[in-house]
């Protein structure tokens, strides 16, 4: 099912862009999630020196998309779980981290598995996020896989942030767990 993300912050004077959208699933076999996402944007600000093999820091200082998942394995606990952030540019490079709290790494930085890709035409770009977390989460079921899904637009100062369940802020933060919301709904 298409979700479209709505707009939490835009920096003065930027023009609109039409929302992203994005498509989740999950794999229970496999205990794979899937985040799929379309961006209506021709030019994107992206880094191409940067490597598209392994993870890259501070990647959001370029056009992303971001998946955050929480570790919590029921409703009740997600505001006080660790939880991972995964970003993907528009040039498939990626960024994988897992956070103790907001903002605050985990200090193993091991890689977690993603496989991201992405692919530009004229007018848009799409990313794809394929994540294991039977890797992380146990149990794992898809009623309680609670997250957020962002993304992040444009060069410094003409930025635009967007959200599927962050309301609008006058400074973006997208590391609130009590914002985090079911990510799999049915139909």
């Amino acid at each position: 099912m298409e979700r479209v993300l709505r707009l939490v912050c835009r920096d003065p004077g930027v023009s609109p862009l039409p929302p992203p959208r994005c498509w989740i699933s999950f794999d229970a076999e496999s205990g794979t999630l899937v985040v799929e996402f379309k961006v209506f944007q021709g030019d994107p600000f992206v880094d191409p020196t940067l490597p598209v093999d392994r993870s890259v820091d501070r990647l959001w200082e370029h056009d992303v998309v971001e998946i955050f998942v929480s570790l919590a394995s029921s409703s009740e606990r997600v505001e006080n779980s660790p939880y991972l952030e995964f970003q993907v540019s528009p040039l498939g490079q990626f960024l994988e981290l897992r956070l103790l709290e907001p903002r605050k790494r985990d200090p193993l930085n091991q890689p977690l598995g993603l496989v991201a890709s992405a692919h530009q035409d004229a007018h848009a770009w799409t990313a794809r996020a394929e994540i294991q977390l039977k890797r992380h989460i146990s149990p794992l079921h898809q009623d309680f896989i609670f997250g957020n899904v962002f993304s992040i637009l444009g060069p410094p100062g003409k930025r635009e942030y967007w959200s599927l369940f962050t309301p609008h802020q006058s400074q973006p933060d997208f590391h609130i767990p009590s914002q985090f919301k079911r990510l799999l709904i049915d139909g």
